[in-house]
């Protein structure tokens, strides 16, 4: 196995750490195809009808059932974070998941006892092979949580483009709203990271990582609203983040991503030169993920967040004159679906999405969310999501709710 130095030349590096499994190249471009893939370098090893793929530092990355008997579902397979949390990919109807999320298969939250099942395949590799097993992943989850100082609730919707590699690092904690219908809140008070805790969050994130950083390109600034970081903090800390990590040695092609989540009130909030300057930031693009929830004005209230209809309409109308051609920057927007709000809210929704005008829609994509408590049947998702997506200008999707 090779690892890029910062003069370019390619030179080897060690296999799994502590573990003799040989690592193999899988695609090296996160680029969409019609069957599931494995990226970056990563180790294999089969017990008994299932395939395990281990990242360079002996954490299991995937669990694929080589016999269905394993685990129902033909052509699924288990994913499992950075932050150790599962997902199922699954790979049944991929017409309809690529229509719904860009991508051919649809990732779901699994409950855990779905998991533990197939916990003792792992358990007997790592003491026949030396990978990790179940339990350095809980302590290994907990070391991430104390470097980071919280937990990372909800994926950026658009970082499914780099199937959730992305190395977490938080600027902010918490949010602005805390809202109370929302199901991914911290909870806790919103608060800035001051530089020096920075970074000693990427120098312990390049030790957590260790060998298996090379399969990293991209950033998620968090915690829930990036964005709201003092503007020259906001800048250093991503540049900080890039050379830190060494984003440039990576076997994965594409070039380096920023994801970040903002609020309404940050949105508009910050001064037009922070977008000037991210334009200037060595990443090949910036995505920026707006909650707006809704445009109608008594489905806010009903949900309590605290902003006015025009305030949104506001939000995103910055966001799609930032979002020009040529721009680094792309912004998303985030909307709720329901089956208790008023009719207002589709009725807003639906007009703003068939009026949007070819240039504007361009350059924005459309995210819609489950009201969590709602309890909505998968199909009836299913059906309104591409309901609207007929009928928008915008490249619009389903925002599945899942942790990293």
């Amino acid at each position: 196995m090779q690892r890029k130095s910062l003069d370019g030349e390619w030179q080897d590096v060690a296999g799994l750490a502590g573990a003799p499994v040989e690592a193999k190249r899988f695609r090296l471009s996160y680029e969409p195809i019609s069957v599931l893939a494995f990226h970056g370098l990563l180790g294999s090893a089969e017990l008994e009808g299932m395939r395990f793929l281990f990242d360079l530092q002996g954490r299991v990355k995937w669990m694929v059932p080589l016999l269905e008997e394993n685990y129902p579902g033909t052509g699924s397979a288990l994913r499992r974070t950075v932050g150790n949390n599962w997902l199922l990919y699954d790979g049944r109807g991929y017409d309809s998941a690529y229509e719904l999320t860009g991508r051919y298969y649809m990732p779901s939250r699994v409950p855990k006892h779905r998991v533990e099942q197939l916990l003792p395949y792992l358990e007997r590799l790592s003491l026949h092979i030396g990978v990790a097993g179940p339990e350095r992943l809980e302590r290994d989850a907990i070391l991430l949580r104390r470097i980071l100082k919280g937990t990372i609730p909800i994926a950026h919707p658009d970082s499914l483009a780099v199937d959730y590699d992305v190395v977490p690092l938080f600027v902010t904690r918490g949010c602005l709203y805390n809202c109370p219908f929302c199901s991914v809140k911290t909870g806790g008070e919103f608060e800035v990271a001051g530089t020096g805790e920075f970074e000693r969050q990427v120098e312990e994130m390049v030790e957590y990582l260790g060998p298996d950083l090379v399969n990293y390109n991209s950033v998620f600034l968090g915690q829930n609203d990036g964005l709201a970081a003092p503007p020259d903090l906001l800048l250093w800390a991503a540049e900080t983040a890039h050379d830190g990590l060494r984003l440039w040695e990576s076997v994965m092609s594409g070039g380096s991503r920023l994801f970040l989540f903002g609020s309404v009130g940050s949105l508009l909030d910050a001064p037009a030169l922070l977008f000037e300057e991210m334009e200037g930031l060595p990443y090949r693009s910036i995505h920026i993920n707006i909650g707006l929830e809704s445009l109608d004005g008594s489905t806010l209230r009903l949900l309590g967040k605290p902003v006015e209809d025009r305030e949104v309409r506001a939000a995103i109308e910055r966001g799609i004159s930032l979002s020009r051609p040529g721009s680094r920057l792309r912004f998303s927007f985030n909307f709720l679906l329901g089956g208790t709000f008023p009719t207002s809210h589709l009725t807003t929704l639906r007009q703003w999405l068939a009026e949007l005008s070819p240039r504007d829609a361009a350059g924005i994509t459309v995210y819609l969310s489950p009201l969590e408590c709602e309890g909505w049947r998968e199909g009836r998702l299913r059906r309104e999501v591409l309901e609207l997506k007929a009928l928008s200008r915008a490249a619009l999707f389903l925002y599945p709710l899942i942790p990293l």
